[in-house]
């Protein structure tokens, strides 16, 4: 049996954010890239591994900062 229930105007197709459960899965995942070397460090330079942020407000910021959401970027 099936039952699909949509409320406040929301559909099959309607998006929804995964707010804080995502910080879950990613810190889960980090710590996953960091065990297997994926990662050297959380303090590395996210530039490190995503070069199109280079000459953006973004090339200095680690990975630490991103996961503690202090990088002062807005």
């Amino acid at each position: 049996m099936v039952w699909d229930f949509y409320a406040n105007g929301s559909n099959p197709t309607t998006l929804w954010t995964s707010r804080s459960v995502s910080k879950s899965v990613v810190s889960t995942l980090i710590g996953v890239a960091l065990k297997e070397g994926k990662f050297k460090s959380l303090d590395d330079e996210v530039v490190k591994y995503n070069h199109d942020v280079r000459g953006t407000a973004w090339e200095h910021v680690t990975i630490r900062q991103l996961l503690q959401h202090t990088s002062q970027l807005e």
